[in-house]
């Protein structure tokens, strides 16, 4: 109360009266120990709510009409009101004990972070105008991100993921889908892709072919048996350890080069498997691997 006093009583009269209120447009507590924002819905005409690092549990925003940005992270949440707030175009809400969340309503979302909750389920069907999202670390089993066609960067890893159903669009760049439980992963429709982080998941198969911009990729604790880089000329990082793999071509990639005395980085090791490590007249890359791979 003390600060809607000192920022918003303009008569210095101890009361926030309507006209006061109304003109409020951006709230910003953060870390000032706050246990309850009851009564946020006297300012009806906010658009910023900035209140990360406090003590809250519970945060209706129903009559907050025109918000448009919310930042409550690191709090205590278990229930976060936001399906009346259609003008929301950022949310975030990450390291709170959140079960639900209802977004459904909020068309000109773009940005969305809700990691480190207790998320079971998760429908971003209709904010289809979503660009980047970051929902890892939660309890969500299936994720379906079809129809975000203007996603940009994905972060769901560290679930328990058994699918995720991925958008046929050139704008994905970035997509982390690692420390779940998936078995088939589909890129093919996503040429733009230029980092892939798939780690600890039970994928068999991974057809990177159709990524011709792939830079970074880190596939490494799956069961891989295969590996084809032959269509990954921008590929410069390479992590594929714990795999099945026999062989690894990294000859029509930059992995391995040198870039003055700095060699782009290539893990493939602890695998058992593997019998051949394919090079391109790279006779310091072989000197320096042989030794760490092979015996």
């Amino acid at each position: 109360m003390k600060y809607c006093y000192d920022n918003f009583d303009r008569n210095k009269d101890a009361k926030i009266s309507r006209t006061e209120a109304n003109i409020v447009m951006e709230i910003n507590v953060y870390a000032k120990k706050i246990a309850s924002l009851k009564g946020i819905g006297y300012f009806q005409n906010l658009q910023t709510l900035y209140c990360p690092s406090n003590q809250l549990t519970i945060l209706d925003m129903s009559e907050n009409k025109h918000l448009i940005y919310i930042s409550c992270s690191n709090n205590q949440l278990t229930r976060l009101n936001i399906s009346k707030n259609t003008n929301l175009t950022r949310v975030e809400c990450s390291d709170n004990q959140l079960t639900g969340l209802d977004i459904s309503s909020s068309p000109q979302l773009d940005m969305l972070l809700c990691k480190g909750n207790q998320l079971a389920k998760l429908d971003i069907s209709r904010n289809t105008n979503l660009n980047q999202i970051d929902c890892s670390n939660n309890k969500l089993s299936k994720l379906d991100i079809s129809k975000n066609i203007n996603l940009t960067s994905v972060n769901c890893s560290d679930n328990q993921l058994i699918s995720l159903d991925m958008p046929k669009s050139s704008q994905l760049e970035t997509l982390s889908c690692s420390s779940n439980q998936l078995t088939k992963l589909n890129i093919s429709e996503n040429p733009n892709l230029s980092s892939l982080s798939c780690s600890s998941n039970q994928l068999e198969k991974l057809d990177v072919s159709k990524n011709l911009n792939l830079s970074f990729l880190n596939c490494s604790n799956n069961q891989l048996v295969n590996l084809n880089l032959a269509n990954n000329p921008a590929l410069w990082m390479l992590y594929c350890f714990s795999n099945y793999l026999e062989s690894i071509d990294i000859s029509m990639t930059k992995v391995g080069r040198w870039r003055g005395d700095e060699l782009y980085p290539l893990d493939c090791a602890p695998m058992e498997t593997l019998k051949t490590l394919y090079f391109k007249q790279r006779k310091r890359l072989y000197e320096k691997y042989s030794r760490h791979y092979f015996r």
